[in-house]
């Protein structure tokens, strides 16, 4: 009898793990690349979707913060004249902005009352960068490296991190060290912009239409500590600018505006005014360039994903365009919807992109169109085609697989001048990383990222499949009207709201029909199980109210026999039998909760389900052996 029923259990064990294994496989299987999303939106006639308008927002403002009363004042006394500039360093949590040769530091996520001034240099601040140190160069103490340009020296000063004594607030104090060992001459080159990569080299583009790189050592007796190298003059270029300084030369400079790094494959990207690499246009067109040739094999655009980091880049082509987003966006916005009532017949109705940001699947464009008032494009994918594509099969699959993205307004006042995402905090991203960093699906393999910054990568594989470990995102845009913080809400965020809320069913109906019974009940469960990453503590209210859809056979459906009709289905049309047909075996098509609880159990085993319980090692003669839980 015992032995029966472990039997029983073993056997139960055995289909559960290989249905978890199933559903891993296809979770995997779902992540369509961009190259092959965008492919089959070339056949789409739909790229956009919009936001039912009943339901809470995908993106709302969640706070916003006026820039600080020392760097307004700075400004006005400068009487609007002179050099200005800003942007954010999301590794700190610190927004920055320059006035002539003053530059000021303060928190973007929250207001503390304190914007410390640095102010050490005679000559106006012409541009600015973050740098991870290198190791053994500095004190432990110092984590980073502000680099300041001016028009005659470029400046390193150290960055020293501190937090709480509670550890709550990794971020809570900055302070800048001056290393004046560490600055030197700019020969005469007026710098333009600075990027820096995550292994801590400095990239600065000068005006002259060159990139240099800024080198820095522990130095010696005879070695300097810090030097500018100029990686794109040959050997007569050198020897021009020695023999003949730049102020004596004449005739057109093509000057660098703006760098990128891109750090999986090593690439310095960088913009000038004659020679454009562009990912947005001014009309809110995207256009994807690709630094590798078409394979020919599963590469039909050009290898937008087939570059590995190892590779070496050997052209630079246009792959793809995708049309701007729509005019007149509504649905569901915290802040009203961009609408067409304003505008005369005789406006232009294309956008006017003054500005743009992308990181990870989402775009942010800054719309100047005529209007009544600026707003911000939010473009992000669409969650709910994400649900579907798992499991597609046959003539849809390249319909269901074609980029789908949603597109939200919010308006703004003033321009929008920078972007930066929020990064999670330490322990979140230690934690991420540790658990998935084992997959090859999820990029991890940059050893030289910050956890912080690898951990974000997961938001690129949408939110379906990591809204259990990963908070909701947020960006912080930096506007001339002070700072505000964006917030993108996950599906199972406006699930939560809309039990909050009470709803009426045909709202929770339209929601299980949108996503799917499945997926839609894999979130009812997460919220009663109170296993999603979330701000705030789920209510006892939000937690049975989704324990109860979990088990509604309204919304979930009901288990049933496909094919029990076997007999009726082998009559003729005469009302005879056909003796030559084969009765099929009636399979079980199971619920949207069964459904559920695999999509649930599989997300949060994934990180580890292919990991061995034990290794034997230490036996010369035998192999390692493993014994891993799916098998």
């Amino acid at each position: 009898m015992v032995a029966w029923e472990n039997e029983v259990v073993m056997r139960d064990v055995t289909n559960a793990g290989l249905v978890v294994s199933d559903r891993i496989g296809r979770e995997i299987a779902g992540q369509v690349d961009l190259e092959e999303a965008l492919e089959a939106s070339r056949y789409s006639s739909h790229p956009y979707s919009t936001h039912p308008r009943e339901w809470p927002p995908l993106v709302e403002v969640v706070d916003t913060w006026e820039l600080p009363p020392v760097l307004i004042e700075r400004y006005n006394a400068a009487g609007g004249e002179g050099t200005a500039l800003c942007g954010i360093f999301p590794e700190i949590r610190r927004a920055w902005a320059s006035v002539d040769n003053s530059l000021f530091l303060w928190r973007f996520d929250k207001w503390d009352g304190q914007c410390p001034e640095y102010s050490g240099e005679e000559q106006a601040i012409c541009a600015v960068g973050l740098a991870k140190t290198k190791p053994g160069v500095f004190v432990e103490a110092i984590q980073y490296l502000l680099v300041l340009a001016t028009p005659v020296e470029l400046i390193l000063v150290g960055v020293c991190c501190s937090g709480r004594g509670d550890e709550t607030d990794p971020y809570a104090e900055v302070s800048l060290q001056p290393l004046p060992e560490y600055t030197i001459p700019s020969d005469g080159v007026t710098m333009t912009c600075i990027t820096c990569t995550d292994r801590g080299h400095i990239f600065l583009a000068g005006r002259d239409g060159h990139v240099y790189e800024l080198q820095y050592t522990t130095g010696s007796s005879w070695q300097k500590r810090c030097r500018k190298v100029c990686l794109t003059a040959g050997l007569g270029s050198v020897i021009s600018r020695w023999v003949v300084p730049n102020v004596f030369k004449f005739g057109a400079v093509d000057p660098i505006v703006e760098m990128v790094v891109d750090s999986e494959r090593h690439v310095l990207y960088a913009q000038s005014k004659w020679l454009h690499l562009v990912a947005v246009l001014s009309d809110g067109r995207r256009m994807y360039l690709s630094t590798a040739p078409s394979s020919g094999n599963n590469n039909a655009l050009g290898g937008l994903s087939g570059l590995g980091a190892n590779n070496r880049p050997n052209c630079l082509k246009v792959v793809t365009t995708r049309p701007s987003p729509p005019i007149g966006v509504s649905g569901g916005l915290a802040f009203g919807a961009l609408s067409l009532a304003g505008r005369s017949q005789g406006d232009d109705l294309s956008l006017k992109i003054e500005s743009a940001y992308y990181s990870s699947g989402t775009l942010v464009l800054s719309d100047s169109s005529p209007s009544a008032v600026s707003s911000l494009l939010i473009v992000n994918r669409d969650p709910s085609t994400q649900s579907l594509s798992s499991g597609s099969l046959g003539a849809g699959v390249r319909g269901s697989r074609a980029l789908r993205e949603s597109v939200s307004s919010i308006p703004v006042e003033g321009r929008m001048l920078f972007v930066a995402d929020v990064l999670p905090l330490p322990d979140t991203a230690s934690i991420v990383q540790s658990l998935y960093s084992e997959l090859e699906l999820c990029g991890f393999h940059n050893s030289w990222e910050s956890c912080e910054k690898t951990s974000i990568k997961l938001w690129a594989r949408g939110d379906l499949s990591t809204q259990h470990i990963l908070p909701r995102r947020k960006v912080v845009i930096f506007s001339t009207m002070g700072m505000m913080e964006v917030v993108f809400n996950r599906p199972i965020d406006i699930l939560r709201r809309l039990l909050e809320s009470n709803s009426p069913r045909p709202l929770l109906e339209d929601f299980f029909n949108r996503f799917g019974a499945g997926e839609a009940a894999a979130m009812c469960l997460m919220l009663a199980a109170r296993i999603v990453y979330t701000e705030a503590f789920i209510s006892n209210i939000v937690a049975e109210k989704a324990a109860e859809a979990f088990e509604d056979p309204r919304v979930v459906g009901m288990p049933q026999l496909e094919g029990s009709g076997a007999l009726s289905n082998t009559r003729t049309a005469a009302g005879g039998f056909s003796m030559g047909q084969v009765v099929q075996e009636a399979e079980p098509v199971f619920s949207g909760a069964h459904e559920g609880l695999c999509l649930c159990s599989s997300r949060l085993l994934l990180p580890l389900w292919e990991l061995p319980v034990f290794i034997i090692n230490g036996v010369p003669e035998l192999q390692m052996q493993s014994l891993k839980m799916g098998s």
